[in-house]
């Protein structure tokens, strides 16, 4: 396991399951793809296990904790006298975050007997905007995508994240 990279994001911001089901459901609605959530840590890839960029999954795993630091503003006593401290308080916030390969698989249901025709057109147009927008969701946490003409998939970090 290696060592948190949050990409200067706080743990809130970081890529959630919901959310990216949030970005599909206008694909969902269609009823015309198949759209699967794949855990990579049990996915044999031409026999072996999952990798990319040269590492096995076990190698992408981080864990650890973040501590967040904010400061309440509506606790602030500010005083103009030298001898009277001014107040702020500031809440801490402790969370532990795992994070770990996914692979998001979106694939036409009829893929062999599409042709292009007005409907499909708008199918693949719609495809394609979404793809935009979950990369775009998920920024520097994507590991490896591919795009075809309607299909695509997305290898990507997702995250746990849970206040300790």
């Amino acid at each position: 396991m290696s060592e948190l990279n949050l990409h200067g994001r706080l743990p809130n911001n970081l890529p959630d399951k919901m959310t990216i089901k949030d970005i599909l459901i206008e694909l969902e609605d269609t009823n015309k793809f198949d759209i699967n959530l794949i855990n990579l840590q049990s996915t044999k890839v031409d026999g072996g296990k999952w990798y990319a960029n040269n590492k096995e999954f076990h190698e992408w795993v981080e864990q650890g904790e973040v501590r967040i630091c904010e400061a309440d503003y509506s606790s602030m006593r500010f005083n103009l006298d030298i001898n009277t401290p001014s107040v702020l308080t500031i809440k801490e916030t402790l969370y532990h975050v795992v994070r770990y390969p996914m692979r998001l698989s979106v694939n036409f249901k009829n893929y062999s007997l599409i042709n292009i025709n007005k409907d499909n057109k708008e199918l693949i147009e719609t495809s394609n905007e979404t793809y935009l927008r979950l990369k775009d969701y998920l920024g520097p946490d994507v590991i490896q995508d591919q795009f075809g003409l309607i299909n695509f998939t997305i290898d990507f970090m997702i995250s746990r994240c849970k206040i300790i």
